[in-house]
């Protein structure tokens, strides 16, 4: 890849930029691949120039429940967050197959609190997206139905990887909806028969948008 990520996050400063090149890495994943893990060091955080990054968060029954996406043009607050405290990581990131990310060590994050204030604007937008994200999240779980959060998570994830055609599994649906995968196969099969979706082995289309 050619070391230019103007295109992708052009708020940033001619030296937040020439700081990211000079201390960061790209890479890409052909599969998803957990990026990091619950209780783990924050090393690296990313910056999503392609694709995205879902974060979801394990409750102590080991359900899982999915927070938000990265999209491209952003970062993951949390692991911003963790990074700055020096903290173990409190989610799950998981990048979605396809997707290309460009990363940096955490270790540089107080000195660009410090000295880059496009930098903390940056965050600070982050912040405020992520909290409005986690607030719809509240209010499905509080007032919406299962089905009605499925089809949003599939319209989410279609719309994100740009393509109608998906690959995942009943089970990480489930992971990510907060419910057993028995209840997703059977509302999948519903939204087959009414001509939502259609099934396949591992993968599934959208067929209608809205």
């Amino acid at each position: 890849m050619q070391q230019d990520l103007s295109p992708f996050f052009p708020a940033f400063s001619k030296n937040l930029h020439a700081e990211l090149i000079a201390s960061g890495q790209f890479r890409h994943f052909e599969e998803d691949l957990e990026i990091l893990s619950p209780g783990a060091e924050v090393g690296w955080i990313p910056l999503v120039i392609k694709g995205s990054i879902r974060v979801l968060r394990d409750d102590p029954s080991g359900k899982e429940i999915l927070l938000y996406h990265i999209q491209a043009g952003e970062s993951c607050v949390m692991s911003i967050l963790a990074g700055l405290k020096t903290q173990p990581s409190q989610i799950r990131a998981v990048a979605n197959a396809g997707s290309e990310v460009w990363l940096f060590p955490s270790r540089r994050l107080k000195f660009w609190q410090q000295e880059f204030r496009d930098w903390n604007q940056f965050v600070l937008e982050l912040y405020q997206t992520r909290f409005e994200e986690l607030v719809q999240v509240v209010n499905e779980l509080a007032f919406s139905r299962v089905d009605e959060r499925l089809l949003e998570l599939l319209r989410t994830r279609t719309r994100l990887e740009k393509n109608l055609q998906i690959s995942t599994t009943h089970q990480q649906l489930a992971d990510e909806l907060g419910t057993a995968r028995e209840v997703v196969s059977r509302l999948l099969k519903k939204l087959e028969q009414e001509g939502w979706v259609k099934l396949g082995r591992g993968k599934l289309e959208l067929l209608k948008e809205s």
